[in-house]
């Protein structure tokens, strides 16, 4: 009798393991016990967020906030003025939604505009749309924002967003990727490393079962004040550049330096092999230049979004009065000052005489000189 009961212990323990490991292997594809293949998720990621090997932690939540990462430091300072950067970064899940071409999300319980002020205007005029395109079966992550079809916006409004939404869009094969138009796509596949086909241009408004949206959350934030040290270049990692980079802006337009030449050979007394750079608002071209950086100096414009190419530890020297904008009260437009803390960089502003965002823009060359030669002592002490 003792083998036989000896047996029927043995049977009892291999059924109550193989009963433990679907119970366990349930609960970690569905994080709960149903086949639900999708249940919500908090993504919580290492802390130097990397786009391709973070660290993620999946638990079952039911809130409508699928991602959530408070942010320690949630201001950035620069010659005693004060920015605001997010409290944290959100992915939020909107329950079968509705989402037209200017990225506005709503249901029949609400308009969703997470306190941003051009969904607010569009909130105030949305007429939700009697028969948009039903998509079955279908989850999306929308990265459609105003001017955000533009390559200096994709740069500093949606990448910052694809460092954390990125993991999940990878973890999540069934999710769909809104975007403006192909250079928005080619750039989010370029940093996330996702396949082209998992986007889709939206080009009229569209209701589904979940669309998800990635946003920063805080109060007065401006376009491009991003949380510091949050993002990685698509440059080199692991070496510095070598080239002193000026970005011109065309003689006469608007931001273009009406004493360019004094400035141009007050720089190249400082720097002899100074590249002048005018973007060719090709990006893969314009890449191979920026990817050599080691400053990179210019006037206010979309041309400074290129430091996104460049590699670890670049300086930034922008021709743009923002301490003054900002003690002034007025719109500082700090979105390269956001980008480059965000990428872990060095900033300095150059504060043109008589400025105008619509002008063209004169440089004291004597502030520039002490700008620079300040720039290249930090950037000494910080190879050393």
């Amino acid at each position: 009798m003792r083998p036989v009961y000896y047996l029927i212990n043995v049977i009892a323990l291999a059924l109550a393991v193989v009963v433990a490991a679907v119970y366990n292997t349930s609960f970690f594809w569905t994080g709960k016990l149903t086949k639900d293949p999708h249940p919500f998720q908090h993504i919580r990621p290492s802390l130097n967020v990397d786009t391709a090997d973070a660290t993620l932690e999946l638990i079952h939540s039911d809130e409508t906030d699928v991602f959530s990462q408070e942010h320690a430091a949630q201001t950035l300072e620069y010659g005693g003025v004060v920015w605001k950067t997010p409290q944290s970064s959100t992915i939020s899940r909107i329950r079968n939604a509705q989402i037209t071409t200017d990225g506005l999300v709503s249901n029949a319980t609400d308009v969703y505009t997470f306190g941003k002020w051009y969904w607010r205007q569009a909130s105030a005029k949305h007429v939700r749309m009697s028969r948009p395109t039903h998509v079955e079966n279908r989850a999306f992550l929308s990265l459609i924002q105003i001017y955000n079809e533009f390559f200096q916006h994709i740069v500093f409004d949606t990448l910052p967003k694809v460092v954390f939404a990125c993991r999940f869009i990878q973890c999540r094969p069934d999710i769909t990727v809104l975007v403006m138009n192909n250079l928005q796509r080619d750039l989010v596949a370029e940093y996330c490393r996702i396949d082209k086909s998992r986007f889709m241009v939206l080009k009229s408004a569209l209701c589904a079962i979940d669309i998800f949206v990635p946003h920063f959350v805080g109060q007065d934030l401006q376009m491009g004040m991003i949380p510091a040290n949050s993002m990685k270049t698509l440059g080199f990692q692991n070496a510095t550049g070598s080239r002193v980079i000026y970005v011109a802006r065309k003689v006469g337009t608007m931001r273009s330096i009406s004493n360019e030449v004094s400035v141009l050979a007050a720089l190249r007394e400082i720097f002899p092999g100074l590249v002048v750079m005018f973007p060719t608002n090709n990006w893969r071209q314009d890449r191979e230049v920026f990817a050599e950086a080691s400053i990179i100096i210019g006037p206010h414009g979309g041309g400074m979004a290129n430091m996104i190419f460049a590699p670890i530890n670049t300086t930034i020297i922008e021709f743009l009065p923002l301490r003054t904008l900002k003690r002034l009260g007025e719109n500082s437009r700090p979105c390269y000052f956001g980008l480059a803390h965000g990428l872990g960089f060095r900033y300095f502003s150059v504060e043109p005489d008589g400025f105008g965002f619509d002008k063209t823009m004169h440089i004291s060359i004597r502030m520039l000189v002490d700008t620079v030669y300040a720039a290249k002592l930090s950037l000494e002490l910080a190879n050393q």
